[in-house]
């Protein structure tokens, strides 16, 4: 067994030769595995082939596809083909042939002799290697052939299947850093951003230059033909009168409890539209404890019904004993309807509130009082 590479080449032979005798004849054999790889055949691969080759009945022909179809099999990674030289394979049969012909001539040569008599004076002479008879020929072995010349290389094998996928390797070390890649395509616009901030004012141009003189006026165009009469427009709203108002004002305290303080004289142009009043100026109460006073508007005598009276009131509690005098300016407003036209009499009372009696009032006090009217339109439906 010998491990012999061929140079030049990453194949590999292991050789195993092997001779016995077969009755009369020697046969030689040697077995030649061939493997084709990236790596060297180890010890354990030329043990795993002689212990087939063992396991082949001892290397005889019948077992020559049993034997390729285990190398294959225990080795799928290697593109394996065997070689079986026989030495005497050709020669064997060349010597076989010259034996049975020689044979036969001998044998013929022995009855070609006993169909002569035989004298009897002559002696017999016996072969040193056998002797002839009647009823047959003995003949002694020959010498063994020449060993014929090594027959050509068999046809290559089929490639073996594929191997199964070898665990993954260690991580190598870390690349160099690599050159820097080509510049890459422009890419789309982006969106539009927020809009930033006002910057801040540039400084003032230079005057620029003065244009060209006005151009002159084209030709005045031809008259127009006259267009058709439109269809008539919707009806338009109720047309509205001018402001109708007046205010009556006074500066001059009163101190009456109950009773009429002014009275203002309005004529009213229409009997649809409203009068808008108010009052402003001081009122008070005086010396009293959980006292009450109630200032109002009439017209012609007669409180507001449309649509209510126009009132105010004042209201005082811990007043007794002087401890409280307390003059405060106030606004009382509203509008009244239904109204007829022509000169309305408007007056601003004071009398007491609902529930409550009389008590200590005063009006207008150091201050200039108003009472304001205006005729106004009349509400919406």
């Amino acid at each position: 067994m010998k491990n012999r590479p061929i140079k030049g080449q990453q194949i590999y032979t292991i050789e195993h030769e092997k001779s016995s005798r077969d009755g009369l004849l020697k046969r030689d054999f040697r077995l030649c595995v061939t493997f084709e790889a990236d790596l060297d055949p180890t010890k354990e691969h030329v043990a795993v082939v002689l212990n087939l080759y063992k396991k082949s009945s001892q290397g005889y022909f019948p077992e020559l596809t049993e034997l390729l179809q285990g190398i294959k099999s225990r080795f799928p990674v290697f593109t394996g083909f065997l070689i079986m030289q026989t030495v005497m394979k050709i020669l064997l049969a060349t010597v076989l042939c010259v034996l049975l012909l020689l044979l036969v001539t001998l044998c013929s040569a022995n009855d070609n002799n006993s169909s002569k008599p035989r004298d009897k004076s002559i002696p017999q002479q016996t072969s040193p290697y056998g002797s002839c008879g009647y009823g047959g020929c003995f003949c002694a072995p020959g010498i063994p052939g020449i060993p014929g010349s090594p027959g050509p290389a068999g046809p290559a094998g089929t490639a073996g299947s594929p191997g199964n996928h070898g665990p993954e390797g260690p991580m190598g070390p870390r690349g160099k850093k690599g050159d820097e890649g080509a510049r890459g395509r422009l890419g789309p616009p982006g969106v539009k951003g927020v809009k930033g901030p006002a910057g801040p004012a540039g400084p003032r141009g230079d005057r620029g230059e003065a244009g060209s003189a006005a151009g002159s006026h084209g030709n005045k165009g031809d008259t127009g033909a006259r267009g058709s009469q439109g269809p008539p427009g919707p009806k338009g709203a109720s047309g509205s009168f001018g402001r109708n108002w007046k205010q009556c004002v006074f500066k001059k305290e009163d101190g009456r409890d109950s009773g009429l303080i002014k009275e203002c004289i309005f004529k009213k142009a229409s009997a649809t539209t409203g009068l808008r009043v108010f009052w402003s100026g001081t009122l008070r109460l005086y010396n009293c404890h959980a006292c009450c006073r109630r200032w109002y508007f009439t017209f012609n005598g007669a409180e507001c019904s449309t649509p209510g009276s126009i009132e105010g009131v004042v209201y005082m509690v811990h007043g007794h004993g002087a401890k409280k005098d307390l003059h405060r300016v106030r606004h009382i407003e509203g509008v009244c309807e239904k109204i007829h036209k022509g000169t309305v009499r408007v007056g601003f009372w004071v009398g007491n509130c609902a529930g409550y009696g009389s008590a200590d009032a005063d009006t207008g006090w150091n201050s200039v009082s108003r009472i304001y009217v205006e005729e106004v339109p009349p509400p919406q439906a």
